[in-house]
């Protein structure tokens, strides 16, 4: 649970930390809706866009159990994972040159 050393606002209980996004939190839609169901609704009703309340951004996962939440200035830099992220082009790494061509003349000479 985060508490704001500024102001005190205490975030509510039912927000847990995701292991595998770093800066996201979640819940479970059952749980949101019995503990905030105004929230909730607001969520429902835009869904499958994301709702933004002023500092989160919520969103319904895709198979509807949970609901995610991430502040709104790491929403702008890292999204959900769901737009299309840049691609890696494997093509370049087959240009590196061989082994060889970095080794120095000392360490190419025969020791015979």
């Amino acid at each position: 649970m985060r508490i704001c050393p500024s102001c005190g606002h205490e975030d509510p209980f039912w927000w847990r930390p995701r292991k595998s996004r770093v800066y996201c939190e979640y819940t479970k839609c059952d749980t949101l809706e019995y503990n905030d169901p105004e929230l909730f609704n607001k969520i429902k009703e835009v869904h499958p866009e994301p709702y933004f309340d002023g500092h989160y951004i919520y969103h319904i996962t895709k198979k509807g159990l949970n609901i995610e939440r991430i502040e709104k200035k790491l929403y702008d830099f890292m999204k959900w994972g769901q737009e299309p992220q840049e691609k890696v082009d494997h093509s370049l790494l087959a240009m590196v040159s061989p082994l060889s061509e970095y080794m120095t003349n000392t360490d190419q000479e025969d020791p015979t």
